[in-house]
């Protein structure tokens, strides 16, 4: 297994059901591409649990503190125990931000506020059908159909919206900025995207274009 030289990683225990903490992605060996992609970031997280753990450690490489409540390394994991009865199931639920970890936890408080795992599968599903509604399929195989709805759903995934629930997103020169009236959008197909992928969004999701296209001149003055 490849091990990161300049990726660092914290993790908190807040309590005996929540932990918190970030991972810094520079532009050497983490983030897209292991460093290849000259990208550098931090992610921030905010996870809680539905039971309390009974015991916990975290680890760096082939190091293991056990009973820490604050960790940071360059290949740092966080493990937990519980006691459960036969066929309990342990729910995790995370919030992430690319502002603070702050933003990590309002990100989760309002994204997913209880632990109603159906209510999340469902609306993900609604979420996912109002898409794929915007097209109209005819003819072909079952097989036929079920390819074009997966490259209707591969066609948005990217670019995704990186600003919190807040309207707080970080710019490209480093600032944390204020959503205005645009989602500012990251993660562009840089290759062959022009010759389709533009154009299928620009007559289902005009919106994501205007979203992508503000997005990229923001880059471009930051």
């Amino acid at each position: 297994q490849r091990r990161l030289k300049h990726s660092r990683q914290h993790v908190e225990l807040l309590n005996a059901q929540t932990i918190q903490g970030w991972m810094d992605c520079p532009n050497t060996d983490g983030g897209w591409g292991q460093g290849a992609g000259g990208v550098s970031y931090r992610l921030h997280f905010y996870a809680q649990f539905n039971k309390p753990l009974e015991s916990w450690g975290m680890w760096d490489k082939d190091k293991i503190s056990k009973e820490v409540r604050q960790f940071e390394g360059t290949n740092t994991g966080f493990y937990g125990e519980f006691s459960t009865k036969e066929n309990e199931q342990v729910m995790l639920k995370v919030g992430v931000s690319l502002v603070d970890m702050a933003g990590a936890k309002t990100n989760l408080e309002q994204e997913i506020p209880d632990w109603d795992f159906d209510a999340v599968r469902d609306a993900c599903r609604d979420s996912w059908g109002g898409i794929l509604k915007l097209v109209q399929f005819e003819g072909g195989s079952a097989v036929d159909r079920t390819k074009m709805a997966t490259a209707i759903y591969h066609s948005f995934l990217d670019p995704r919206s990186i600003v919190d629930v807040d309207g707080r997103y970080r710019a490209a020169n480093g600032e944390i900025r204020k959503q205005s009236d645009f989602q500012f959008r990251t993660i562009f197909s840089g290759w062959d995207a022009f010759r389709i992928h533009f154009q299928l969004l620009t007559i289902m999701r005009p919106d994501v274009i205007h979203d992508k296209i503000n997005s990229w001149i923001k880059l471009y003055e930051d």
